[in-house]
């Protein structure tokens, strides 16, 4: 059970989300992709268990790609964090079918709020209560 989490910027912005994610999952869990290759490897090759992504385009062509790859994601619940506000990248955005959309200068609690409800969510999907108590 992964949380999938691209950012191809290794700036402070990610630095902080990164740990803000390690808050909540497990290191081991948290599959991080820098390039658009990796991620397209970790989609395709991969033998991951994802729960969700959550995808921090920086630039109109990271996001262009994403959307190249978004028949891959066509299961994956989505928390993305588009690089601007602007009409046609949010028009774009939507594109990838997000769970939720927030901005690279935006306050991240809130998206941390949303991931942690969709990683409990999907969770107990996969591993339902009952199995945990040995019933």
């Amino acid at each position: 059970m992964d949380l999938l989490f691209f950012s191809p910027a290794q700036d402070e912005t990610h630095r902080i989300l990164d740990g803000l994610l390690r808050n909540i999952i497990h290191r081991e869990r948290l599959l991080t992709c820098s390039s658009i290759e990796q991620l397209r490897r970790a989609m395709i090759h991969g033998s991951y268990d994802l729960l969700a992504g959550v995808f921090f385009p920086r630039t109109q062509l990271d996001l262009s790609d994403l959307l190249k790859m978004r028949e891959h994601f066509r299961d994956l619940p989505i928390v993305l964090i588009l690089p601007d506000s602007d009409a046609d990248t949010v028009a774009r955005g939507h594109g990838l079918r997000p769970r939720f959309l927030t901005y690279a200068d935006a306050d991240f609690h809130e998206l941390m709020a949303v991931v942690t409800r969709i990683l409990l969510r999907r969770a107990t999907h996969h591993y339902p209560l009952t199995e945990f108590a040995g019933r």
